[in-house]
This record gives C-alpha cells, structure tokens and sequence, in this order.
C-alpha cells in the first residue's frame, strides 16, 4: 500500500467544504439559519417555487441552508416541482414559507438553479425549511449538485448521470439511486448509500459515520474519514476496488456465505478480526476464500471487523 495517509489533508478537507459553499457567512442551527447570503446573478431569479415541463430541467443546482432537502421521482408526477415549507419533525405539519423568506430560483438554459434565500449584502434570520423537488418517473438527469450547511439530503428513486452532494453537518441519505458517478460528503452528518447502482462512489466525512448497502456494477469505491466508523455491507455486489482511510474510526466489512475477497490492511495499532470465513496471509494481505476483489483499508488506530452474516 503506497497511499500516504495525513490528518492534516482530511481537516483541510473539512475546511475547505465550509467555505466553499455560495459565499456567505452564517451561523444556523437544526431550527434556524443567520448570516449574509450573496450569489452571483442574482437579478435572474424568481422567488418562491415553480414548475418546469420534464424537456426544460436536464441538471440541478441546489444551495441550501437550514432543514432539509428532499429530491425524489414519482410515478404521480408529470412536470419537474420545486415546493417549500417551513421545517418540522411532525409530518402532518405544512406552514407555507413567507414571501420575505422564500427560495429563489432560475431555470438556466436546462440546469434548474435553487437558492435558500434572496441574495442580500445585509444579514438575513430565517426558520429552517424544507425543500421539496419532485422529477417525473423515468426522467433520466444529467447531474445532480446539492451544497447544504446544516440541512440534510434525502434524495431516492431517480436516474442521472451524476450525483455530488455536500454538507458542513447535514446527514446524506442517497436510496434506490442509478448514476456513472456518485459523490457524498459531510463533515459532521452521517453519509448513507444503498439500494442502487454506480461506477463509481466516493463517500467522505470527518467525523460522521459512513454506511453503504448493495450499490450494483460499482468498479471503484473509496472512503475517507478522520473519526466516523464505516460499515460496508454488500451481499452479492461486491466492487472491483475499495479503498477506505481512515484514522480511528472503526471499520466493518459484511459479506453473506461463499463470498471471495482480499482485505489488504495497513495500520499502526488498529486490530484485524475475521468471523465465519477461512483465509491465508500474505504480510498485510487477507485472502478471503481464495481471494478476490481488493479492500485495501490504512487506519491509524481504526479496528477492522469482516464478519460473515446469513443474509444474502
């Protein structure tokens, strides 16, 4: 293993995810957001949401604040929605946002462009709210870009080309998703892919944990983290490449019966355990019933388990 593993490199990570989002300044919470919030080109967006007929919307642009983000594909759907609300954790609560705190959003040429808030020089106080985008079943996009501060991502059922999605502390939660190339990262929020196919997914965070579940055709998945734990679960899909860094997070890595693999684990005082397989070693490499497609895992102090569950 030739990777050169850097803490440093994983806080940079970290810092350069808070300022690079749509430049502004702010302090928010699950509740509530503050700050000053300015993007470019400002004077060719609208307030408030909007349909869009499915030819208009090839790509998403999403900046968002506080709350939530929620994209999803419906069979009920004939046109691309853009709605909001403030955010509650009752799911029988809908409280229409006002009119001073509402989204702005411009439909440049086929990229849907969303912003949190009109853009203003001046300090702005706004409740968390949620963001609501709908695409019609079997419209295929092309990428899929969200940035959020403390707001999380949910977005499920949808077809693209791509996907890159980013929070400071929001949890992502990517279900039942098909893209060529999916990307994942927050700093403090969990990070959750599962139920769907890619080439190739890169999950990043520095202290969230990471969990990904049966992603099919996947050629490449990297992980990195400083502290969050990693829980990779597979079954039958299991990639061509992994590679996870992290520096005391813990690792686990479950495979049902008769799965092949090779765990090449690098550490400086981390433990290796292997339960309900049979394997040979090769200095730091594992093969795993004969070996197989490459986990290559560098920790600090992070534990990796391998555990063999029933499941398949």
């Amino acid at each position: 293993m030739k990777r050169v593993f850097s803490t440093l490199v994983l806080l940079a990570m970290a810092a350069s995810l808070f300022l690079g989002l749509t430049a502004c300044t702010f302090s928010s919470t699950a509740k509530s957001w503050t700050g000053k919030y300015v993007y470019e080109n400002a004077d060719r967006y609208t307030a408030g949401g909007g349909d869009f007929t499915a030819d208009e919307v090839k790509h998403l642009d999403i900046d968002w604040g506080a709350g939530k983000v929620q994209i999803y594909a419906s069979e009920d759907a004939t046109a691309v929605t853009v709605r909001e609300e403030y955010y509650t954790s009752n799911k029988d609560t809908h409280t229409p946002v006002e009119e001073e705190s509402a989204l702005y959003r411009w439909l440049d040429g086929d990229t849907l462009r969303i912003k949190f808030l009109q853009s203003k020089k001046s300090k702005q106080s706004v409740d968390a709210k949620t963001l609501m985008v709908t695409i019609p079943a079997g419209l295929t996009l092309g990428e899929v870009k969200v940035r959020s501060d403390s707001a999380g991502v949910n977005m499920g059922d949808m077809t693209m080309e791509k996907f890159d999605i980013e929070s400071v502390s929001g949890n992502l939660l990517v279900t039942c998703c098909s893209a060529d190339t999916a990307r994942l990262k927050s700093v403090s929020g969990e990070v959750s892919c599962g139920q769907g196919t890619a080439r190739t997914l890169d999950a990043e965070t520095t202290s969230g944990e990471i969990y990904v579940e049966r992603i099919e055709n996947l050629a490449t998945l990297k992980i990195t983290t400083v502290s969050g734990n990693v829980r990779l679960w597979h079954g039958s899909c299991i990639p061509e490449q992994t590679e996870v860094d992290t520096t005391s997070g813990e690792v686990k890595l479950m495979f049902p019966t008769g799965s092949a693999f090779t765990v090449a684990f690098e550490t400086v005082s981390g433990t290796y355990n292997l339960t309900g397989f049979e394997e040979t070693v090769n200095g730091i490499t594992h093969h795993i019933a004969g070996g197989g497609a490459i986990y290559d895992i560098e920790t600090v102090s992070g534990n990796v388990a391998v555990t063999r569950i029933l499941d398949n």
